[in-house]
């Protein structure tokens, strides 16, 4: 895979999973991650691939130095060439191997059970299923997946995902924003990879937003699993998370209000909303750029509902609730 001619050495990727990686091994490695799409791709890979082998580790026996041989020639098959190789020196070698060790044991483990064959497909993509992408531009998309379930796309979104989900398992990549509808499955979790961060549901219907850095994830209904470098939470409905900080445990708070979800439902919820938030929605629905001139409205608590209403009406309702005036130039719009 190619790196912007960069590359991570695995044993500091499992070293970076295990947590025990020095804090300037972490920085290296998160640096690799966010320098191109395709790091990010290998790495997400990478980490399900090691999730999903620690839940067989118990019941292994065979040959583990040789297992961890074939491990690393299936994972790196390709074009992972040009490298940055990070240098494990003597002093830390014996701290490395003892790490590592029984992560070997885990990888040795799925090979046994598995076969990297079957691995090599599941989470390299030599999948035979046709990789499908759904785009919004300006205006948000409705696209129905091959499991029935509904994800409503954000204007500038993209949603990667199979033409046929595999047996048991349904996967998709977002990037951007998306309200998700899944359709219940309990033998067959739904999967959202965005970032670094894997969303995990059986049946429910929750927002992902990833803009400027952040990712944030707010539930409507039923019950979402947020992971994050095995790091975990559990949200329930009228929960949400934003992640904003590499370093910052997850953590949940309640939702106030609907805006989330203006573009479908196509409705502006607000419950005792502050006004500035009310207006970056507004923002970013309606394309505008409407500025908060004055300081002191800003926190202005609102509740109202507005649905398929013109800016202009909004706009109008707002300045009659809180007696301000709207001020247009060219293209701006100033609240005073």
């Amino acid at each position: 895979m190619q790196t912007n001619r960069n590359h991570i050495e695995d044993e500091l990727l499992i070293k970076y999973l295990l947590k025990e990686a020095t804090i300037h091994e972490a920085h290296l490695v998160e640096d690799w991650i966010s320098a191109a799409s395709e790091n990010r791709q290998y790495f997400n890979q990478f980490r399900t691939l090691w999730e999903e082998s620690k839940k067989l580790s118990a019941s292994s026996s065979v040959d583990e130095n040789a297992a961890w041989l074939r491990f690393r020639t299936k994972i790196r098959n390709g074009s992972r060439s040009d490298s940055l190789v990070v240098d494990f020196t003597e002093k830390s070698g014996k701290r490395r191997r003892e790490s590592y060790f029984s992560w070997v044991r885990v990888a040795a483990a799925v090979i046994l059970v598995a076969g990297l064959a079957i691995f090599g497909k599941m989470f390299l993509h030599e999948s035979d299923a046709q990789m499908l992408v759904a785009e919004a531009h300006r205006e948000p998309v409705i696209q129905q997946l091959p499991d029935s379930s509904v994800v409503t796309l954000n204007k500038e979104s993209k949603l990667h995902y199979p033409e046929k989900f595999s047996s048991g398992k349904r996967r998709v990549k977002l990037e951007g924003e998306a309200f998700f509808d899944v359709k219940p499955d309990r033998e067959s979790p739904f999967t959202i990879e965005v970032e670094d961060v894997v969303v995990r549901v059986l049946g429910t219907s929750f927002n992902v937003k990833s803009k400027n850095g952040k990712i944030e994830v707010i539930v409507e209904t039923g019950k979402v699993e947020v992971v994050r470098r095995g790091d975990k939470i559990i949200l329930e409905a009228g929960e949400k998370t934003i992640i904003s900080d590499q370093h910052t445990p997850l953590s949940s708070d309640t939702i106030s209000d609907k805006l989330y979800n203006y573009y479908s439902s196509r409705k502006f919820i607000c419950d005792n909303t502050p006004l500035w938030k009310l207006v970056e929605s507004l923002n970013e629905a309606y394309d505008a750029k409407i500025s908060i001139e004055n300081p002191e409205i800003t926190d202005l608590k609102i509740t109202a509902s507005f649905q398929d209403e013109s800016l202009d009406k909004i706009l109008d309702i707002i300045a009659k609730t809180f007696m301000i005036e709207v001020q247009k130039s060219n293209e701006k719009i100033y609240l005073k």
